[in-house]
């Protein structure tokens, strides 16, 4: 559980000022839900104990590695070069973005815990970097997505274009087959009319 400092020093500069009561821009007073142990000083270290299931209340969460399976081992704050380092090796530790800042954050709180600000500094610097590049990710998947909305619209207008194409093909040939079927009739029409002329003639000839 984070300290009342801790939580001052991660999300005090994000709040911003609100109307008591409440406004349309923020929280007012007694909107807000308790995120941080205004008490935490005061209560000691609670470690997780064996065979006790993870998420519990009953053991501290700044100090107990709830996923242990997802890790990125050998942190340490002890000094500024060990801050340094292990920035580095969260670096380069192939984790998603997410975690990486996960895993600085978590050092960032055990340093100012232990009163280590220079060692927590080094991890907020990371943090700040990462929050950086955060926001050009979202730039560029917003970027990402607006050409992906282009291309299908694309698509969508050339598969438009397409079915025209194959509608007007197929008005076309039918109005051909019209035509050549119009154009038998025709032709089978003047047959009969010439095959009735000629037996009245027959039939003159022979009367």
């Amino acid at each position: 559980m984070k300290t009342f400092q801790t939580y001052l020093d991660e999300y005090a500069n994000t709040l911003g000022t609100y109307a008591t009561g409440g406004a349309s821009t923020g929280p007012g007073m007694g909107q807000y839900v308790p995120t941080a142990d205004l008490n935490a000083k005061k209560n000691p270290r609670i470690p997780r104990k064996k065979g006790q299931p993870a998420g519990s209340d009953k053991h501290s969460d700044l100090y107990t590695d709830e996923n242990p399976k997802g890790t990125i081992h050998g942190l340490k704050f002890a000094t500024v070069q060990d801050a340094m380092a292990s920035v580095k090796k969260i670096e380069g530790s192939g984790k998603k973005h997410a975690h990486k800042i996960q895993a600085a954050i978590a050092m960032e709180q055990r340093a100012r815990e232990m009163g280590k600000t220079a060692e927590a500094a080094v991890y907020r610097t990371y943090i700040e970097k990462m929050k950086k590049k955060t926001k050009e990710m979202q730039k560029e998947s917003e970027v990402d997505d607006a050409r992906e909305r282009k291309k299908r619209a694309l698509q969508g207008f050339n598969q438009q274009i397409q079915n025209a194409k194959r509608i007007d093909s197929r008005n076309k040939e039918r109005e051909k087959d019209k035509k050549e079927r119009d154009k038998e009739r025709e032709q089978q029409t003047k047959e009969r009319e010439k095959q009735s002329k000629d037996r009245s003639s027959n039939a003159t000839t022979q009367s």
